[in-house]
């Protein structure tokens, strides 16, 4: 309110004020003040820095995290796929590249990895997982907790697209960093178990999945 009150309308510091005031609505559940927010951050900083600049990105998969989480799968695409232009634009990855500027763009390649699994387009997907999981092995290393999530994501896709071995392979990871950084009684261990279960269930070994099931209920 201060800011909005001080500064020019379109200020980069609003934009930075908005797009933070949108995050925290997204995890506290208020998505319609979340959008209002981050669309407003989005339109001030192509205003302020043009169609092609890292915090135009920044907005971008900001906001179309939360309309992804909305079903706005659609536009949640087009967003994605233009941040991730303008993160290859600026930071092709390579092993010289900015470690911050790397995560970022493995980040926008998580995000589009995942709603072109919603899509169905699952060896495009899977691309954009293993370069984003490839990455963040390489700069966090493999026992950080957001290697496990693309770890993670990457055996959802293996698991649809019926590579089940491999599948296992990335939910083990996974389950292996989670248990180590969280504990054996968190939520992630849950998921984890649950989705080596169900993989289980497909290769048709139903004991071990029913193993598998009966520990994520003993978590949950």
């Amino acid at each position: 309110v201060i800011q909005k009150a001080t500064l020019p309308a379109n200020h980069p510091d609003l934009a930075s004020t908005l797009h933070t005031a949108g995050k925290v609505y997204h995890r506290m559940g208020w998505k319609q003040h979340a959008e209002v927010a981050l669309r407003e951050s989005l339109r001030i900083r192509e205003h302020s820095f043009g169609q092609i600049h890292l915090k135009v990105a920044e907005s971008l998969s900001m906001l179309a995290v939360l309309l992804e989480d909305n079903g706005q799968y659609e536009e949640s695409e087009q967003l994605c796929v233009r941040a991730l232009h303008i993160r290859q634009s600026d930071s092709p990855l390579a092993d010289g590249c900015h470690p911050g500027r790397a995560l970022e763009l493995a980040a926008s390649l998580g995000n589009l990895a995942s709603l072109l699994l919603r899509k169905g387009d699952l060896e495009t997907a899977w691309r954009h997982a293993q370069s984003a999981l490839r990455t963040r092995t390489r700069i966090q290393g493999s026992s950080h907790p957001d290697v496990a999530v693309a770890s993670n994501n990457a055996g959802e896709i293996l698991k649809a697209i019926g590579r089940f071995p491999e599948a296992v392979e990335h939910y083990e990871l996974a389950l292996r960093v989670w248990s180590i950084q969280f504990g054996n009684a968190h939520p992630h261990v849950a998921m984890t178990l649950l989705n080596m279960g169900q993989v289980q269930e497909s290769m048709g070994k139903v004991a071990a999945a029913e193993q598998y099931i009966l520990r994520a209920l003993g978590v949950l």
